[in-house]
């Protein structure tokens, strides 16, 4: 009989979220492979994209969010920021000035409380009302929870306990460790550090998605045997169109996702500026498409002036992932912002690696800087040092357009056929574990 597994994670396509990516692909080659997983996830989200290929074998349940204090508060501030908009722009100074002590002091820490892990918080009582109604009516093999959001490692482990179901939790950022985690409050971190360690300590295996968050747990959980940590990178499929010419006319840097944190850091954009001032970057442009805070295009329009907007630098907001993989195509260097987050790899990383394009790793050492030099893919700078920048983007440019030879090399390393045999692995290891 096929073994069923039930995964679980916050957004799945055709939600936009890239994270969802990785569990429609462990789902369509565990398919393949005489399993038959379900997925529950939230509703879709505002940010919806029809063109990337899910696999039609894959049960989905949606299961939509509750109410919730900070949901209906970012209601609020949606309808308020829209009248002040709607009144007079010479009141923006007051209306910042006021939404500053909005989001301060006692206000911001009933926010914080009433989202704890994390915006998914409200979605934890409907989805393990669902989810517990499909174990009762049929048997699942295992459950295999994915974060972000770490509501989905909460709702797995109280199925866990209830149902005795073998359970693996899949991490694809750190969690307590996290640096987008750390400006909160003492008491948000002491709760992190406790959940942590309760969904590490009942887990029957912890999958990291880069070697050094495995290295780390390791060293944090020692009462759990190490081999228990397994390492399950993010991958490729079979859908990018790889260009091997060179691309005609003007080269295009490409920058696929989010911009925001320490990732937003305006130094690298600076160096870009001067070199374009000094025309050393003639047919040069680079293109950010995803979402990019406010904040950081505000930065780069007081570091830099007059670059935004211009033939230089073109900011879009998210595209859908059959555009992306057009854009991928046409690019001559891809371009990662990574700063200071040294435990993870972006998901694009894997999008960009099947292409054989250069690529240009703005990253501080760590797992990002590892596998770059790794797979040997392009050209890691460091994002403090200018000297450093300048030299790296103007040689990255000098590189060949594509290595046609790459894909083949990392296949088995990094297509998710490969890797979704590893999860196979855990997943019978864990069933036998527990029926044993």
């Amino acid at each position: 009989m096929p073994k069923k597994v039930l995964f679980i994670i916050g957004a799945f396509p055709p939600s936009l979220e890239v994270g969802g990516f990785r569990i429609a692909r462990f789902c369509k080659y565990l398919s393949d492979s005489g399993w038959e997983p379900e997925v529950l996830t939230e509703t879709s989200g505002p940010m919806t994209d029809d063109s990337f290929p899910l696999d039609p074998r894959i049960k989905v349940h949606r299961v939509p969010k509750g109410r919730s204090l900070p949901g209906l508060y970012q209601s609020f501030r949606k309808s308020k920021d829209t009248s002040a908009a709607a009144g007079a722009a010479k009141s923006a100074p007051a209306s910042d000035t006021a939404r500053s002590s909005l989001n301060s002091g006692l206000r911001q820490q009933v926010l914080d409380l009433f989202s704890m892990p994390d915006l998914y918080a409200s979605w934890r009582a409907p989805a393990l009302r669902y989810a517990r109604t499909l174990l009762r009516q049929g048997q699942y093999d295992a459950i295999v929870s994915s974060s972000p959001p770490m509501t989905a490692h909460l709702i797995a482990g109280s199925l866990a306990r209830e149902f005795g179901a073998p359970w693996i939790s899949d991490y694809r950022d750190p969690w307590a460790q996290n640096p987008v985690r750390q400006d909160k409050p003492f008491w948000y971190r002491w709760q992190d550090r406790r959940w942590e360690s309760a969904c590490i300590a009942d887990s029957d295996f912890v999958i990291c998605n880069t070697e050094p968050m495995r290295r780390l747990f390791v060293a944090q959980y020692p009462d759990k045997a190490a081999e228990r940590f397994i390492t399950i990178t993010n991958g490729y499929d079979d859908t990018v169109q790889i260009k091997n010419a060179p691309t005609a006319g003007v080269r295009t840097i490409l920058h696929l996702g989010s911009i925001y944190g320490s990732r937003g850091d305006s130094l690298f954009f600076q160096v870009l500026h001067r070199l374009a001032t000094e025309g050393a970057l003639a047919n040069v442009r680079v293109l950010l498409t995803g979402k990019i805070d406010a904040s950081f295009v505000e930065q780069l329009q007081q570091d830099c002036p007059g670059l935004v907007g211009t033939a230089l630098l073109e900011i879009r907001p998210p595209v859908a992932w059959r555009e992306a993989q057009e854009l991928l195509t046409a690019a001559s260097v891809l371009l990662v912002i990574q700063g200071g987050y040294h435990l993870q790899v972006p998901a694009k990383f894997f999008d960009y690696l099947p292409t054989g394009k250069p690529i240009l790793a703005v990253a501080a050492p760590g797992a990002l800087s590892e596998l770059v030099e790794a797979t040997h893919s392009g050209i890691v700078a460091n994002p403090d040092d200018p000297v450093d920048l300048r030299q790296k983007l103007l040689e990255v440019l000098n590189l060949p357009t594509a290595d046609k030879d790459r894909r083949r090399d990392l296949d088995g390393e990094f297509h998710f056929r490969s890797l979704t045999r590893k999860l196979d692995d855990v997943l019978q290891r864990a069933i036998k574990g527990r029926r044993g």
